[in-house]
């Protein structure tokens, strides 16, 4: 895996379309995985696969 993008977004940034696109069901569902502690700041990072990364 690789991160393909990090930026800081507003919770409000967070739609039931960003969710369902990131995995989840909706953005409940992403926000009982992703919040830590008092989640005063959000983050969208972006993955890829990149099979051939060795280490």
């Amino acid at each position: 895996m690789e991160v393909t993008s990090l930026r800081q977004i507003e919770l409000s940034d967070i739609t039931p379309k960003l969710a369902r696109d990131s995995g989840f069901e909706g953005v409940v569902d992403l926000l009982k995985t992703a919040k830590h502690g008092r989640g005063e700041k959000v983050y969208l990072v972006g993955f890829e696969y990149r099979s051939d990364t060795t280490f």
